[in-house]
């Protein structure tokens, strides 16, 4: 069956349910993702994953809330949570703020507040505890503790998500393009026409030849090509396929540590048991990356 026509069987076998939002992280040498680990239950209750090396993954945080969400950021000296519930009686997204370091148990620094704006899946940055940068798709503000909102200028075209990289600067994901920003949004590195015009709509999962997810570290852009099942490495002008998934796996979230490079795929299972997790290991140096190490799948 071609792949672009599987979008109505799994729909209806709950992909917006199950689907993860949110990111993929390092911090303090400890990988931080969201995921709904029964991705039968109906009500969405959303967990923050944790691995290590030499570890067994694990359950850092579990969302008490309906039709919850986690997104991830980071500063040098902590970890940050945004947890997002959907109120149905109000029809209106919640969201609150957790932080945590070796220090610091973890705990809320900004309890339960409602905003006009819908904050995208593509997560935020810290600029303090007082101040964030979000994305409410097509654009970028500055949200504050007070909940004041300030439109940012950082870019002309329309923004789907913000991740903190290596070096204290931002990389914006735009819908065929990325942007490395200092933290005043001034543009340090652009990469654009990333996806293949002339890839067939029905060898895309779901027909969407779209790409994902990013990261940026040692001069070297990873992005998670959803439409041709692969993750990338561009280095200046050269790109590679790092890993190329099979059958019904699909990649979209992707983090670059010292060592390798971490994918984070999602197998379609159209037997009413959802999706199906498969977090991979490439080694960036030596090694043969055509065969990734299994981290985490069941």
């Amino acid at each position: 069956m071609p792949k672009s026509l599987l979008i109505v069987f799994f729909l209806a076998l709950g992909f917006c349910q199950a689907h993860p939002s949110g990111n993929m992280l390092e911090f303090e040498n400890r990988v931080f993702w969201p995921y709904v680990l029964d991705s039968t239950d109906a009500d969405h209750h959303s967990a923050v994953m944790v691995w290590e090396d030499e570890a067994e993954v694990a359950v850092f945080l579990q969302s008490k809330e309906v039709a919850s969400d986690f997104f991830l950021s980071k500063t040098k000296e902590a970890l940050y949570l945004m947890e997002r519930a959907y109120r149905a009686q109000q029809d209106k997204f919640e969201y609150r703020l957790w932080k945590y370091n070796a220090k610091d148990s973890l705990h809320i620094i900004w309890p339960w507040f409602q905003l006009e704006l819908r904050l995208s899946d593509g997560s935020f940055v810290v600029e303090s505890e007082q101040s964030l940068v979000v994305v409410a798709y097509p654009k970028l503000y500055r949200l504050k503790s007070t909940l004041s909102v300030e439109p940012l200028a950082w870019t002309k075209e329309a923004v789907k998500g913000i991740r903190s990289v290596k070096g204290g600067n931002y990389l914006l994901s735009m819908e065929n393009a990325f942007s490395l920003v200092n933290p005043k949004g001034e543009e340090l590195r652009h990469w654009s026409n990333l996806i293949d015009p002339t890839w067939p709509q029905e060898k895309s999962p779901l027909g969407r030849n779209t790409i994902f997810d990013a990261d940026y570290r040692d001069d070297t852009l990873v992005f998670a090509y959803w439409g041709k099942q692969q993750i990338i490495a561009q280095h200046q002008s050269t790109q590679a396929v790092v890993y190329q998934a099979e059958g019904f796996f699909n990649p979209h979230w992707v983090l670059i540590r010292a060592d390798s490079i971490l994918a984070f795929c999602s197998e379609m299972r159209f037997d009413g048991r959802g999706l199906r997790p498969l977090l991979l290991k490439i080694d960036r140096i030596g090694g043969d990356r055509k065969k990734p190490k299994v981290l985490w799948q069941f």
